[in-house]
C-alpha cells in the first residue's frame, strides 16, 4: 500500500489525523495504517526516524506531564505555585467513589453549595477531565448548580465549580517555546438580511458550519437552545438588521464560537508561556488565558490574565477548517519534524 494509498483511509470525522498525515506527506514521509478497522492508528517514518500517529495525541509531551494537564484542578495548582493566576475553584468528589474519611471536604455536593453561599452566581461547573466543552455549563442558581454537578457526575468523579471570570478567550499553542498559532475565541453573532435563513447565515460565515454533522449537534447544543428558546429553528429567516448573539461564558470551537487569528503576539506572552510550560514540563502545548475585553487582545499583560487550562495535546484541525490551512500547515509541519526528532 502505497502512502497516498493510506492517506485515503482516515476515518471521517478524524481531521486531526488528516492533518498530521497530510503534513507528514508532504514532507516526503512513509505513512502506514496500523489498524485498518478503526483507521486510528499510524505509523510514520522517514529513514531511520518513526513516530505513531494516534488522534492528535502529541508524542513530544512526556506521560507524567500530558496527565497531569489533564486534571484541570492539578493544573491551576502547579499553574498558581508559578505564578499565574487561576479561578477560584472547589472539587466536589463523586459520593460512594472516595474514602470518606480522607476527602470529607471535598465530597458531595458541599463544597459547591458552600462557594454558592458565600460568592454568589453565577458559577461555572465543569467537569476535571473534561474537553471541547462537554458538560462546561454557567449556573445562576442553586437547581441548576446541583443538576449540572450530578451531571459531570455521570462522566467524571471529579466536579469542578468556580467562580465565572469576565474577558475574552485567549488561547495560544506553542512548541519549544515558538508560536504556532494564536487566536482569541469569539461567539457567533448573526444580523438579519430579511432573506437567508439562519442555516445559510451561519454557512456562510464559517465553513465548518456546513453539512448535516454540524447541524445534527447544534440542535441539542445548550447554547443554542438557550438563544433561540424554541423561538427559531435553522431555516428561520431574521429579519432585516435582527441581531442573534451566541455569546456565552462558556467558548470552544466545538460549539457556536468563531476566532480571530494571530500568527504573532508579543513577546512577554511567549515568554509567560515558556514560563509556564516549563512549570509543567511540556513541550507542545495549547494555553488558555481569560484577557480583560479590549480591542487588543495581547495588549494587556500576561500577569493580568487569569490561566483557564492547559492542553497537552493542543489539534488545528478547528482553525484549518475555518479557511486557515495556510497557517495551521506550517504549524503542523514543524510538529511532524519535531516528532521526527524526538529521539
Amino acid at each position: 500500500m502505497t502512502s497516498d494509498d493510506t492517506l485515503d483511509l482516515y476515518p471521517a470525522g478524524s481531521p486531526s489525523v488528516s492533518l498530521r498525515l497530510t503534513a507528514a506527506r508532504a514532507l516526503g514521509c512513509d505513512i502506514e495504517c496500523l489498524d485498518p478497522e478503526t483507521r486510528y492508528i499510524y505509523r510514520v517514518s522517514k529513514g531511520q526516524r518513526a513516530f505513531m500517529v494516534f488522534g492528535c495525541i502529541s508524542p513530544l509531551n512526556n506521560q507524567t506531564s500530558a496527565r497531569i494537564s489533564q486534571d484541570k484542578f492539578h493544573t491551576h495548582t502547579i499553574a498558581a505555585r508559578a505564578g499565574f493566576r487561576v479561578p477560584e475553584t472547589v472539587r466536589c468528589l463523586r459520593p460512594g467513589q472516595f474514602e470518606a474519611g480522607r476527602f470529607e471536604a471535598h465530597l458531595g455536593l458541599e463544597p459547591a453549595l458552600k462557594m454558592a453561599a458565600e460568592r454568589g452566581y453565577p458559577l461555572l461547573a465543569k467537569p476535571n477531565r473534561g474537553s471541547r466543552g462537554r458538560h462546561v455549563n454557567v449556573v445562576r442558581d442553586e437547581a441548576a448548580l446541583v443538576s449540572a454537578v450530578e451531571t459531570i457526575w455521570g462522566q467524571d468523579s471529579v466536579a469542578l465549580v468556580q467562580q465565572c471570570v469576565p474577558g475574552m478567550d485567549l488561547r495560544l499553542d506553542v512548541l519549544d517555546g515558538t508560536l504556532l498559532v494564536g487566536y482569541v475565541r469569539r461567539p457567533v453573532v448573526l444580523v438579519g438580511d430579511g432573506v437567508q435563513s439562519i442555516r445559510a447565515l451561519l454557512a456562510g460565515m464559517d465553513q465548518r458550519y456546513q453539512g448535516a454533522p454540524f447541524w445534527k449537534a447544534l440542535v441539542d447544543d445548550p447554547i443554542w437552545k438557550r438563544v433561540t428558546s424554541g423561538r427559531w429553528g435553522p431555516d428561520s429567516v431574521l429579519a432585516l438588521g435582527q441581531r442573534v448573539d451566541f455569546g456565552s461564558v462558556v467558548l470552544n470551537l466545538n460549539r457556536l464560537c468563531t476566532a480571530q487569528i494571530f500568527t504573532q503576539v508579543p513577546e512577554r506572552w511567549l515568554e509567560a508561556c515558556r514560563r509556564l510550560a516549563k512549570a509543567m514540563d511540556l513541550r507542545h502545548v495549547g494555553i488558555d488565558f481569560k484577557v480583560a475585553r479590549s480591542a487588543d487582545p495581547l495588549g494587556g499583560n500576561p500577569q493580568d490574565a487569569v490561566l483557564l487550562e492547559v492542553n497537552a495535546s493542543p489539534g488545528l484541525a478547528s482553525i484549518t477548517r475555518m479557511g486557515h490551512g495556510h497557517i495551521t500547515m506550517p504549524a503542523e509541519k514543524r510538529l511532524v519534524e519535531a516528532m521526527l526528532n524526538k529521539g
